[in-house]
């Protein structure tokens, strides 16, 4: 029984032991070099930190740095304490954020089929043409201005279209159930009705086509200003 006591306890060391060497802190200097330690103590001008001695493996030594040589502090728990705001010149460079200027957001407009973006942001039709025409370039108003008369036209060619197609269906179903009546001047303006619904159909697409071309147009010049 004293056996196992004993064991038990001695586990239970290595055990606690393990895990204070992995729970360590890490202390960066400016220079680029890092500390594994254990900090007890943050002052005002110096940092008091316990490491493991080199002479005695069973020990450790308390030490103690000055803050201005630091660069930063990552604790065991995962929080950290930086004391230098600016980029220090010698810093590891996975610890600290690139220093050169901040790149003002492009001001291009981007395209992904018939969706535009900008700013990284998905933005209309309406707002395209807007940020466009404050180039004031009378080449951009007039691509603009096609791609306005071809999204008045479009829906009217593909929505008004739809009456007439019913109406010739309708038509052709009456003139084809009534096979002991057939009148061909009927049967005639029902084809005639669903060729122009399907016309119409047709035209209002291109036509749709169209209104984006012209409108990407635009936005090719508008970005050729905006490299």
């Amino acid at each position: 029984m004293k056996l196992i006591l004993n064991l038990t306890i001695s586990l239970s060391l290595l055990l606690f032991s393990s895990f204070a060497v992995l729970a360590q802190d890490i202390l960066i200097k400016k220079n680029g070099d890092e500390l594994r330690c254990k900090v007890i103590e943050l002052g005002t001008e110096k940092i008091t930190y316990l490491t493991k001695s080199a002479n005695d493996s069973a020990g450790s030594d308390t030490l103690t740095l000055l803050k201005s040589e630091v660069f930063m502090i990552r604790y065991a728990n995962g929080s950290k304490d930086v004391f230098e705001t600016a980029t220090p010149v010698s810093a590891p460079s996975e610890y600290v954020q690139s220093s050169s200027e901040v790149v003002p957001e492009s001001e291009k407009i981007e395209i992904h089929g018939r969706r535009f973006y900008y700013h990284n942001r998905p933005i209309g039709k309406n707002r395209v043409m807007r940020i466009m025409r404050t180039e004031k370039d009378k080449e951009i108003d007039a691509y603009i201005a096609k791609s306005i008369a071809c999204s008045v036209f479009s829906p009217i060619l593909k929505f008004a279209s739809i009456p007439v197609g019913v109406v010739g269906f309708i038509i052709l179903g009456f003139e084809s159930a009534d096979n002991n009546s057939i009148d061909s001047a009927e049967l005639d303006k029902g084809r005639a009705l669903v060729a122009g619904f399907f016309l119409a159909q047709v035209g209002g697409y291109t036509v749709e086509y169209f209104q984006y071309r012209n409108l990407k147009n635009a936005v090719k010049l508008y970005n050729s200003k905006h490299p």
